[in-house]
Parts: C-alpha cells; sequence; structure tokens
C-alpha cells in the first residue's frame, strides 16, 4: 500500500490509499464506508524517517482504522501539504490503478469507498511550521 495525495480541481484535497490488489482494498476497513459513511471522521498522519503511519478516526463510533508502513515521496508530499495550507476538509479513500487511471474502489457492497474528512493532524519528526487548515502536533524524538 502506498499513500497518495490528490488536488482535484474545485474539490477537496484527497487522501488516498492505493491498492496493488483490487479486493483487498474493497475488504479492508469497509465498514467504515458501508455503515458509518455519515459519519465525521478525522484523519492523522504521522511522517517517519522512510515511510507514514496514517490512522482514520471517528470519534461516534469510537473506532480508528490504521494503515502502517506507507511510502509517498517526501516532495510530493511537501508540495501537497503547501498546497493545501489554506483546505479545512478532506477527502478519503481507497483507491488501484486501472487501465493506467486511478479509480476509485467499490466495497463488497458496491458502496465508492470515499469519506469526508473533517480534521487532519500531521506529526513530524523534524519541526515545521504550523499552517492555516491543518493542525501539526510536534514531538521531540
Amino acid at each position: 500500500m502506498k499513500l497518495v495525495l490528490k488536488l482535484p480541481k474545485g474539490k477537496a484535497p484527497f487522501i488516498g490509499i492505493h491498492f496493488d490488489d483490487e479486493s483487498e482494498g474493497q475488504k479492508l476497513h469497509a465498514e467504515m464506508v458501508d455503515e458509518h459513511r455519515m459519519k465525521e471522521y478525522e484523519v492523522y498522519i504521522e511522517v517517519m524517517d522512510d515511510h507514514l503511519n496514517l490512522r482514520v478516526a471517528c470519534r461516534e463510533t469510537v473506532n480508528v482504522y490504521f494503515y502502517n508502513n506507507l511510502f509517498i515521496e517526501a516532495e510530493k508530499l511537501t508540495s501537497w501539504i503547501y498546497m493545501t495550507k489554506h483546505s479545512t476538509e478532506f477527502t478519503f479513500g481507497h483507491i488501484f490503478t486501472h487501465l493506467d487511471k486511478d479509480t476509485l474502489i467499490k466495497t463488497r457492497l458496491r458502496n465508492p469507498f470515499f469519506l469526508r474528512i473533517n480534521k487532519l493532524t500531521m506529526f513530524f519528526k523534524e519541526d515545521v511550521s504550523e499552517l492555516p487548515g491543518v493542525r501539526f502536533n510536534y514531538r521531540n524524538w
């Protein structure tokens, strides 16, 4: 799995998990979409030296969904953070590549794996300046 960050024109910034195997993306955490898609979700991204860990949390259902050891190029992450510094809402989904195009995965119940995110928090190993619209927490490692 890898993290994919997109800036769709006229839409909220997208945070995606890319799967090589569509069936894995259909099953993993499908209850978020099949049972709780109208709930409010938050995303937490922990930036490590050579990977990211991502958490999708829903306070209403008291669930946290884990995506560990994700890969993304540092330049793409830095650029996406800069471009979304004024964003107040985001979207999240599972995607795979079909005919050379990133495609949103549907769960086994045929629901598009797509959620609205009302809060994004990032944790970095190194100090970065706070950007509006995204709350950063700092840790001394």
